[in-house]
Parts: C-alpha cells; sequence; structure tokens
C-alpha cells in the first residue's frame, strides 16, 4: 500500500500542464512488472518454493530499489529550486520576475486540505469509485485461477491471462494519459467503470485460452483508463499541496477494498460451488460507479466575501 501511495503521489507533484501525459509514462514501470512478474513468480515458485521465490524478492528489495530510491528520488521540484513542468523558482528578490504564463499556472491551482476536500461531494463519489474496482479486480484475480479452471483454463493459462493485462494496459495508460489532458477526467472514468461491467459479463462465457486471453485483452484496457483516472483526478480536483494526506485517505479506502474484494468470491463457492452467482452480484457496484463518476464534477471553493 505505501509503495503504490508513494509512486502515484510522487510525480504529480513534478507536472501540472500535462500531468495525465507525465503520469502515464510513469505508470509504464508498473505495467511492465505486472506484465512480467505474474510468469516469474510461477517459474521461481515451481523451481524453489514459494518461501524462498518470498526470500528473493526480499533481497531485491532491500539491495536494489532502497538505494536506488534514496539516491534519486526528491520529493516536489521546489526541492531542488524548480516550480513544476520545469519551470524556474524566480530569483531572490525578484518577486515578480517570471513569464505571465508561469504565474498564471500558480494562481490557477487550487490546493484543498483533507479536512475541506471531505466536505466535498465529489470526494466521496471519486472514493466509492476507487473502492468498487479495488474490491472487485481483487476479488476476481485471488480466484482467478479456479473461475478459469472450472472453464477449462489451466494455471498456466490464468498466469498469462494476468500477463495479457498487463501488456495491454501499457499502451493504454499512455493514450488515457493524453486523453486526460484534453477530457474531463470523469467521462473516462465512467467509461472504465462501464467497460468493468462488459468484462465481467464476458468472464462468465470464457471457454478456452483463447477466450480467457481475450478476457484479458479487454481487462487491460479497463485497468489502463483506471489507473490513470485515478492518478490524474486527485491533484487535477483537489491540487498539489495536500496531495499526500488525501491520496494516503483514498489509499486506504482501497486497502479495505482489496481486503473484501476475495471474501465474498469465497463464500459464494463454498455456498454455490461456483463464482456465477457472485460474478453477477458484483456488477452492481461498477454499474452504480457509472454514475458516481459522472456526477464528480470538479469542486469550486468559494472565495471569502469582502466587506
Amino acid at each position: 500500500g505505501s509503495m503504490t501511495l508513494v509512486s502515484s503521489t510522487l510525480a504529480p507533484q513534478w507536472f501540472v500542464a500535462k500531468r495525465g501525459r507525465a503520469l502515464s509514462l510513469v505508470s509504464i514501470g508498473g505495467v511492465v512488472g505486472s506484465a512480467l512478474i505474474p510468469p516469474l513468480n510461477t517459474w521461481l515458485i515451481a523451481s524453489l518454493g514459494w518461501r524462498v521465490s518470498w526470500q528473493v524478492w526480499a533481497v531485491l528489495l532491500c539491495l536494489v530499489m532502497a538505494p536506488l530510491a534514496r539516491l534519486l528520488v526528491r520529493n516536489r521540484p521546489e526541492d531542488v529550486r524548480l516550480l513544476p513542468d520545469n519551470r524556474q523558482l524566480p530569483k531572490s528578490g525578484s518577486a515578480g520576475s517570471g513569464d505571465d504564463s508561469d504565474q498564471k499556472s500558480r494562481r490557477a491551482e487550487v490546493s484543498w486540505s483533507l479536512g475541506q476536500a471531505r466536505r466535498t461531494a465529489a470526494f466521496w463519489l471519486l472514493l466509492y469509485c476507487m473502492f468498487v474496482p479495488s474490491m472487485v479486480n481483487t476479488g476476481i484475480t485471488f480466484h482467478l485461477v479456479s473461475i478459469l479452471g472450472e472453464q477449462g483454463i489451466s494455471p498456466t493459462g490464468a498466469a498469462l491471462v494476468l500477463s495479457v493485462i498487463a501488456v495491454t494496459a501499457m499502451p493504454t495508460t499512455l493514450v488515457a494519459g493524453w486523453l486526460m489532458d484534453r477530457y474531463p477526467v470523469r467521462y473516462l472514468m465512467a467509461l472504465a467503470a462501464a467497460g468493468q461491467v462488459f468484462t465481467m459479463v464476458y468472464l462468465l462465457s470464457v471457454g478456452s485460452t483463447s477466450m480467457a486471453v481475450a478476457f484479458g485483452v479487454g481487462r487491460g484496457l479497463v485497468a489502463g483508463v483506471e489507473q490513470m483516472g485515478f492518478n490524474v483526478i486527485w491533484p487535477n480536483y483537489f491540487g498539489r499541496k495536500y496531495l499526500g494526506s488525501l491520496r494516503g485517505f483514498a489509499m486506504t479506502v482501497t486497502v479495505v477494498g482489496s481486503a473484501f474484494g476475495p471474501l465474498p468470491f469465497g463464500f459464494a463457492f463454498d455456498r454455490f460451488g461456483g463464482y456465477s452467482e457472485i460474478i453477477w452480484l458484483m456488477m452492481l457496484f461498477p454499474l452504480v460507479s457509472v454514475a458516481c463518476a459522472l456526477l464528480a464534477k470538479t469542486p469550486q471553493k468559494q472565495r471569502p466575501v469582502r466587506r
């Protein structure tokens, strides 16, 4: 949870004008990892066992990722005397320096604290839109081997589907980031929620490896738009200054969704001997997300009345 929060909060601090495109490029790392890690983990577990596989990843995180983060990461552009979008801070004693576009872009970004954001309808609507895919996707992913196994797909085929999802999400995030710099993010989030419903309907009819791969492609398209929407909309709606606390609150909601997601799938399998009933029931949540995303308009701060 913390690793996801850090990466999704860091990049928006550095970009404003083309935030969608910047975040789409940054997200490639996560997408590539999601594509490569499932088959790699499958091989590691088969070769070394799951305990040794965990230890391999622990060593890599400690000896590779942590030192790289310490050496290369800076929290905000202001920490190295820059402004977002590679603009220069005005020199000391020259408050009026800088071109007009820089000054306008700084004035245009309004920051909301967590307390202020929680008093807006958009905040809660967006939280619901984040909670639902976290819950539904985690439930399906945790049970994917079993779901596809009932339909004649091998565990290796299920791992392939996860890689297909990631590979498809990669170009989708690039396109979605470009679109989110031009169109309201909430429309694309509503489109992703509708796509979630369609992929769940299709999952019920999967009967071959090729159909499972087609499901992975559809799910990857939805995942790419979802990921970009959730990363872009928080700084776009509520600014950069309090982004850490806002994203931390939202991340808590997604973690709760992830925790509860697999449980109803397991209960349904024990009760009904399959997954069809729970998948149909879970479709109701993204259907509501479509409406919530469309209703989540950009909040407007009321200016204090001058007397």
